[in-house]
């Protein structure tokens, strides 16, 4: 792998804005951003499609660990279970947006606790392809 780097995290509230209902339960994940890759390869016939593009983004949960400080640390640097959100077309360098979304049946959503952390990851699979990102965002749906 070329490129395999945690681009941008985010979670659902801790438990301590709970309410009577109970805990915080996510309902719902988006995920958008603007990515591209390198606009070149020696493939022609693939160019503009999505036929062998290497260049990609996935979400997986991360689990935060706290030290003795207090300060919590990213423990789970290569996650088992990653879900792919979106696949950059072959050999363009034109910004492309991609939005998706996991639903409450999905089981990255129905495992998800207050706490965890959501990360995206950006990835390429090999030397030379590029994976560049203009902006990203995640946003949670959640119970109150």
């Amino acid at each position: 792998m070329n490129l395999n780097s945690l681009y941008l995290t985010g979670s659902l509230p801790i438990s301590s804005i709970s309410t009577d209902a109970g805990v915080p339960k996510c309902k719902k994940i988006e995920i958008a951003c603007e990515s591209h890759d390198q606009g070149w390869s020696s493939y022609p016939r693939d160019h503009g499609t999505y036929n062998n593009s290497w260049t990609w983004g996935e979400i997986s949960i991360i689990t935060p660990k706290k030290n003795n400080n207090l300060e919590v640390r990213l423990i789970e640097k290569e996650p088992i279970t990653r879900y792919r959100v979106y696949t950059n077309k072959h050999a363009v360098d034109d910004w492309q947006t991609h939005n998706f979304e996991f639903l409450s049946h999905h089981p990255l959503v129905k495992s998800l606790q207050p706490g965890d952390i959501v990360g995206l990851w950006i990835r390429s699979c090999y030397p030379g392809w590029r994976n560049y990102i203009k902006r990203a965002e995640i946003k949670f749906y959640y119970t109150v």
